[in-house]
């Protein structure tokens, strides 16, 4: 049989290279299929990165499995791409890994500014982690004597009193020298999940115990 087979393969015979070319294609349908997984689960990161809600590459999914009328849910063999309902437990499942290593579940740049008697605090970055919010704020002093930050009642307030979030924790001891800028990184706890902006409150403390609030648009 092994012989005959031989043969037909070294003859070249139309049925053994259809046979071939089959084996071939049914081969490369598994490796892209990884590709497509790895391409998902790249393309996750960069949406992390850009700082957009990382949650809509499943809604996306799903909403093509929806179109598809729930034919392409699950993968079938024969299938070069993931099934939909695959790649969308692909996506959750690699979101889970990430919260679980601590990792940011979103970045967000801005630069919301305010100013008040020669200090000026701008809101860099926030970082969505599991269990906290990370922002990164950078205060310049353009006063010639040295302020102070009261961080301690650092809060974010969502228009509510209910979602007031006290500060967690702090890499700033508050003390802003004259003449230079300060970068540091306030930790809140995480708010809920539909909350998209608050407001970061702070205290300027200025020579002679005067006191100046700062509230800053802050997006989440």
């Amino acid at each position: 049989m092994m012989m005959e087979i031989a043969v037909l393969i070294v003859t070249g015979t139309p049925e053994i290279v259809r046979l071939i070319d089959n084996l071939a294609s049914l081969s490369w349908f598994g490796f892209s299929r990884v590709l497509e997984t790895e391409a998902d689960l790249r393309a996750l990161r960069m949406v992390i990165a850009a700082g957009y809600d990382p949650s809509g590459g499943a809604a996306l999914f799903d909403r093509l499995d929806e179109i598809a009328q729930r034919r392409r849910g699950r993968t079938h063999w024969l299938d070069t791409h993931p099934g939909f309902q695959d790649r969308i437990a692909g996506l959750r499942q690699e979101l889970a890994r990430i919260a679980a290593r601590g990792e940011p579940l979103r970045v967000i740049s801005q630069h919301f500014r305010e100013e008040t008697d020669g200090i000026a605090v701008t809101v860099r970055r926030v970082v969505r982690l599991s269990e906290a919010v990370l922002v990164d704020i950078e205060v310049e002093n353009t006063r010639r004597d040295a302020v102070r930050i009261l961080t301690v009642n650092a809060a974010l307030e969502v228009g509510s009193a209910e979602y007031g979030l006290r500060l967690r924790q702090t890499t700033f001891d508050g003390q802003v020298p004259a003449g230079s800028t300060v970068r540091s990184t306030l930790a809140f706890h995480r708010p809920p999940e539909a909350v998209r902006k608050a407001t970061l409150s702070l205290t300027v403390l200025l020579p002679g115990d005067e006191s100046r609030p700062l509230l800053l648009d802050v997006l989440l």
